[in-house]
């Protein structure tokens, strides 16, 4: 796609950015009257979702509220309380006379609240109930689930959607269970309630184009289960969520029942639905933004005309240019932004002379940089050191360290002439540095140890600028570990991150301030007087050869120690 871009016109070009402003022009000006419309919409859809379930809910608590006052009502009945004394007395002869009184009283019950479907009274006694609905004998009160869940809760409570088990019907309820304060510890009043007579209120009471209204309980599942079920939720912070789809396609309104702790009321409406009115401002912006189109089009081409003039001459005189003419320049009345790229070409010309000037010395300062990176690895203190220890050693007869040193500094110098090539190995220059070492340890006996990791084996073979590493722990010795005798460590660790070698050489010497080492290394007269000249010696020549990619970091604290980092790009060659 880029690829096509760069091969188009500068004329396809203009035309296609005009089509692009005015079509985003349009699209956010047509976008953001959508959204707008579409929070208004969305605002009124869900205000008038909550006001509906609030008022579904202030029905539905009424509704539960008249049939609970009507089992108080039973309550205080007297065959109610008839029944009682003969429970507490033993006295179960008058069951039938008992049943027979408590018809009225449930036909009354039926009668304030149209929503109950039927009473069951259990005591030890008997069961009482309407006649006209044939119980259930094989599910006694006290052996059933509702029994459970009563004696669990230890108060009154509703029981959510599930087959009646008491009587012959079967059918789908939602049921009641209260005990009465009574000296008889197991009579129970139960109140059936048909879960499509709840549907029914709720359908009543539901906001007009809304999908569904729910009742839920704390997990999540449904209180009336009568129908299939078409969504599916779980409760996050007291807040319905669902599960079945996504989530943000739907309007949700929700309020908790005051009669029932943990029933939640919830409405589904689709926002599809609610933004469907939404779609002719859909379909207007469409079609202005192609008569925009059509217009940017003829607008472009009378454009171009005057635009292409004056990069017509440019062109001309850059093929000029490239013949070597370098006396060319471009010249126009205009101040536009092509004659501002005019006036650049016109720079880039007289700077060309220049450029060429700066690489020569580049080159010349590379090359001088080179001589003295190897003169300063290669000190005359070093080497007098070097040559006195060896001495030394051998007027001790300590011939096996004469030929160490010997074979060390012999294999320090080959590593470092490297064949007259700029290039070598990570594990060449470690093992530079190392033999650079071992001699140190032999002119400074006991005065430090030291430790080379590298992360990966596969690193020493990668290639790398050669004369790097060796003026760094050189640094550390003389200047780190100047006035002590014993316990130095000169740390070295090489590993591999984005691309790059990083590479840290750190000391426990007397360190000093990271500030003034970067000031030493930016300013060339204090480098010339000999402070910090080795290390911006190797700053220098890492960006020469690396560019920008190649860095040195310091972190030193006075009296604890000094940590160079490095870092050059991988794959150099």
């Amino acid at each position: 796609m880029l690829a096509a871009y760069y091969k188009l016109s500068f004329q396809t070009k203009i035309q296609a950015a005009f089509i692009v402003l005015i079509v985003l022009a349009v699209s956010l000006t047509g976008g953001g009257a959508y959204w707008l419309a579409s929070n208004i919409v969305q605002s009124n859809a869900e205000k008038s979702g909550q006001e509906a379930i609030l008022r579904t809910k202030q029905v539905l608590d009424e509704r539960m509220r008249h049939i609970a006052i009507s089992v108080m009502t039973l309550m205080f009945s007297d065959v109610f309380k008839d029944t009682v004394r003969d429970v507490s007395l033993y006295d179960y002869s008058n069951y039938y006379k008992l049943l027979s009184s408590m018809q009225p009283v449930f036909a009354q019950i039926k009668l304030n609240e149209p929503l109950t479907q039927s009473v069951l009274i259990s005591t030890p006694m008997g069961d009482f109930y309407e006649t006209g609905n044939t119980r259930n004998v094989a599910v006694p009160f006290l052996d059933s689930e509702l029994h459970r869940l009563h004696t669990e809760a230890k108060t009154d409570l509703w029981v959510g959607g599930h087959v009646d088990p008491y009587f012959a019907s079967h059918q789908q309820v939602i049921s009641l269970v209260m005990k009465p304060i009574t000296n008889v510890d197991q009579i129970y009043i139960v109140v059936n309630v048909l879960e499509s007579s709840f549907k029914d209120v709720m359908r009543a009471n539901q906001a007009e184009g809304y999908d569904d209204m729910i009742l839920i309980q704390p997990d999540g599942s449904e209180v009336l289960q009568s129908s299939p079920r078409l969504w599916k939720f779980q409760m996050e912070n007291n807040k319905p969520m669902l599960t079945t789809s996504n989530e943000s396609d739907y309007i949700l309104s929700y309020t908790d029942l005051n009669l029932k702790e943990g029933w939640t009321l919830v409405s589904v409406q689709s926002k599809s639905k609610v933004l469907q009115q939404l779609n002719r401002i859909k379909w207007i912006m469409i079609s202005v933004a192609a008569g925009c189109i059509l217009v940017a089009l003829l607008v472009s081409r009378m454009l171009m005309t005057f635009l292409m003039k004056p990069l017509h001459h440019l062109r001309t005189l850059m093929k000029r240019a490239e013949s070597n003419d370098l006396k060319v320049r471009f010249a126009s009345p205009y101040s536009d932004e092509f004659s501002l790229v005019g006036e650049r070409f016109n720079r880039m010309l007289e700077q060309i002379s220049s450029l060429n000037e700066m690489n020569e010395r580049i080159y010349k300062e590379k090359s001088k940089a080179e001589v003295k990176a190897l003169q300063a690895q290669i000190s005359p203190h070093f080497l007098y050191n070097t040559l006195n220890t060896i001495y030394w050693k051998n007027k001790m007869k300590q011939s096996q360290k004469v030929g160490d040193m010997v074979l060390s500094l012999s294999r320090m110098f080959q590593l470092g002439l490297n064949g007259g090539n700029e290039m070598t190995t990570l594990g060449n220059e470690l093992t530079h540095v190392e033999q650079y070492l071992l001699l140190q340890q032999s002119s400074y006996e006991n005065l430090f140890r030291y430790e080379i990791a590298v992360e990966e084996e596969s690193l020493r073979l990668e290639p790398v600028l050669k004369l790097w590493l060796q003026p760094l722990v050189e640094n550390s010795i003389l200047h780190g570990f100047k006035n002590r005798r014993e316990g130095g460590i000169i740390r070295i660790a090489v590993r591999k991150q984005d691309g790059c070698l990083i590479c840290t050489v750190g000391d426990n010497g007397r360190g000093m301030d990271a500030r003034t080492i970067k000031q030493r290394l930016s300013d060339p007269r204090l480098a010339e007087n000999g402070h910090g000249y080795a290390l911006r010696n190797i700053d220098h020549r890492l960006k020469l050869y690396y560019g920008e990619q190649a860095s040195m970091t310091f972190e030193s604290v006075p009296d604890e120690g000094t940590v160079i980092t490095l870092q050059i790009p991988l794959g150099g060659d």
